[in-house]
């Protein structure tokens, strides 16, 4: 699998995705490149793509969640 970054993305960010990897057991080859950076990915990609879906959950919770609480203040003016 592949992952192509951001332009912005700095070089701390990139080590520390790149560590994030490895410790899900994937090997990790970084391709820089003029515009983005390329991140090579060999391994059992499903348990990354797993551990983004759960953090994406809680982020979307978390925004509901406050929507939601929002909404009620509203309602019981």
């Amino acid at each position: 699998m592949i992952a192509v970054l951001k332009a912005a993305t700095t070089p701390e960010q990139i080590a520390f995705l790149a560590d994030w990897l490895e410790s899900l057991g994937l090997q990790v080859h970084t391709y820089p490149g003029n515009g983005s950076t390329v991140l090579g990915l060999v391994g059992n990609v499903g348990q990354a793509e797993r551990q983004l879906l759960k953090g994406i959950l809680v982020v979307l919770f978390h925004r509901l969640h406050h929507q939601f609480c929002g909404l009620l203040s509203l309602l019981a003016l």
